[in-house]
């Protein structure tokens, strides 16, 4: 499975997590203080991901059409209210009514959420106010707009996008990956199932706690369909994308000031481990000298057993039976692709050792616990070429997304666009 395939595979589960976070706003956002790799600082980490290209462009420029109306919300919208059958925009035949467009609008704010989240930031904090009309509340995004001008314009925009690349699409004869398809179900049915989880009589009951009025599953499920056809097509056309080493050298100097600490001969590298922690150990050592000292005698017990039959098979059976590492537990203790500074200081100096070969072992401390190394093998990739090819990929990727989405026009029908009000499982509990 390629990278962008995998990126497609994240962000499809990631549309999942985002409906079903909807109640926990205010709270989301605490890291995982037992994660097994050490995310190196902002300052210091190269970009190391193809940006999704649907969410980095921006193909509208009509703010003051978005002034037409002061406030697009209605607070008498009904289930069959004729207004939300009404079409607002429409992009290479493509219409969009004002009951798809709720979904388009709170993805939005959902991925807004989620996004500064990731940084430990709920929305009150950054003066978003979701017990109060977001028309009456600046954008500090966008200047001139308020919050609810600001998420309908990138509602907007992502309809903009995806009716653009699918029409792209459909003329190249494009058909959706059968994995992904089955994925798309999976996901609706977890979202069946998580209804009913939060006691919801359906899951149409729970769209409409989600969405607002009107929003049924068979919207719901028409949105998700529509823009992971989009998605997947965009996943072919990167992987059809074609650099040569000549092209990401120039890249890579060209840009080396977003590389900064990393040289030509790093390599990426495999390894295995086994974790054990100490109990109580939250990542800072609070576990009592005794706790330490017991789990120190576990790892070496699990070394000296690896050592009865020193293969990397019977490493990676101990690690599934024994590591307490649930990220690669289950893959026997596997990390791929490890890249310098990914992991833990005394973790990520054992493994880049310049003397370390394939097959080494051995046990290393650090803040979670002691862990039974295995070094399996340098990949024979190297850091820079890894991190140009995915930057440089994406680069041209978004271009050509960009012409793509630049022939196609899109009209918008300001004045008959109406919203629901901010559904109810978005206002925090005690608001």
């Amino acid at each position: 499975m390629s990278f962008h395939k995998k990126e497609l595979s994240r962000i499809l589960s990631a549309v999942l997590a985002l409906v079903l976070i909807l109640s926990a706003f205010t709270g989301c956002g605490k890291k995982n203080e037992n994660a097994e790799t050490a995310a190196p600082s902002e300052a210091t980490e190269p970009a190391t991901a193809a940006a999704t290209p649907s969410e980095t462009l921006d193909p509208s420029t009509d703010y003051e059409g978005l002034k037409t109306l002061s406030a697009y919300t209605v607070n008498d919208l009904t289930a069959d209210d004729p207004r939300l059958d009404k079409v607002v925009a429409e992009c290479c035949g493509e219409k969009l009514t004002n009951r798809q467009l709720q979904i388009y609008f709170y993805m939005q704010l959902f991925s807004y959420a989620s996004e500064v989240s990731q940084y430990g930031i709920t929305l009150d904090q950054i003066g978003i106010d979701l017990d109060s009309p977001l028309s009456e509340q600046d954008s500090k995004e966008m200047s001139g707009l308020t919050l609810e001008q600001f998420f309908l314009k990138s509602a907007l925009d992502q309809f903009h996008q995806s009716a653009a690349i699918k029409a792209d699409a459909d003329e190249a004869n494009y058909v959706m990956d059968e994995e992904v398809k089955a994925q798309l179900k999976t996901m609706v049915e977890g979202l069946e199932e998580e209804s009913k989880n939060r006691g919801y009589d359906s899951l149409d009951a729970f769209l409409e706690d989600s969405f607002g009025v009107g929003v049924k599953k068979a919207d719901y499920t028409a949105y998700t369909d529509y823009y992971y056809y989009v998605m997947s097509y965009e996943s072919e056309l990167y992987n059809k994308l074609e650099c040569s080493d000549e092209d990401l050298l120039e890249y890579f100097n060209t840009h080396a000031e977003n590389y900064s600490g990393v040289t030509m001969d790093q390599m990426l590298i495999n390894v295995r481990h086994i974790l054990v922690m100490p109990k109580d150990a939250d990542g800072d050592k609070k576990s009592t000298e005794a706790e330490w000292a017991e789990a120190k005698a576990e790892a070496e017990r699990l070394y000296a057993e690896y050592q009865e039959d020193p293969t990397e098979e019977h490493f990676a059976a101990l690690a599934k039976e024994h590591s307490e590492d649930r990220g690669s537990a289950a893959n026997g203790g596997l990390y791929e692709d490890v890249y310098p500074g990914q992991m833990v200081q005394t973790f990520n100096d054992w493994c880049f050792d310049a003397e370390r070969k394939p097959g080494d072992t051995g046990i290393v401390e650090t803040t979670y616990g002691y862990h039974v190394m295995y070094f399996v093998e340098n990949t024979g990739e190297y850091y820079w070429k890894t991190l140009a090819k995915k930057d440089y990929a994406s680069t041209r990727m978004n271009t050509l997304l960009q012409e793509i989405v630049d022939r196609a026009d899109m009209t918008v029908d300001y004045a008959s666009i109406v919203l629901n009000p901010t559904p109810k499982s978005l206002v925090p509990a005690d608001a």
